[in-house]
């Protein structure tokens, strides 16, 4: 987990252990692939699809 919160405090330096740990077991599955962890928008169709 502390790789995260380095991670995360690079750009918010007083970020909450306890919310980056919260995010972290939310999101956890996504987090450990690197293909799921990456998020496109360079295409119209996957970029609307849930906001359709």
């Amino acid at each position: 987990m502390s790789e995260y919160l380095d991670d995360v405090k690079r750009y918010a330096a007083k970020a909450d252990e306890n919310a980056v740990a919260g995010i972290v077991k939310h999101l956890g599955i996504a987090l450990k692939s690197k293909d799921s962890s990456l998020v496109s928008c360079s295409s119209k169709d996957e970029f609307g699809a849930r906001a359709g």
